[in-house]
């Protein structure tokens, strides 16, 4: 195992890409309803970039 970790919120969190860059840094790309998910100051685009608008429900 090279890389371990727990990560979402509260809410419904949807990843869909993992990537490695060449410095061994982790990407994870995805969806979340969570208002607590655990980002740092700047590290995601909350606009919406277009395509079908969907935002998960529900709770952990």
């Amino acid at each position: 195992m090279l890389w371990s970790t727990m990560l979402g919120g509260q809410g419904d969190d949807l990843p869909h890409s993992l990537i490695v860059n060449a410095n061994n840094e982790v990407y994870v790309l995805g969806t979340t309803g969570s208002p607590d998910f655990p980002v740092t100051a700047g590290a995601f685009d909350g606009t919406f970039g277009g395509g079908q608008p969907y935002t998960p429900q529900g709770s952990a």
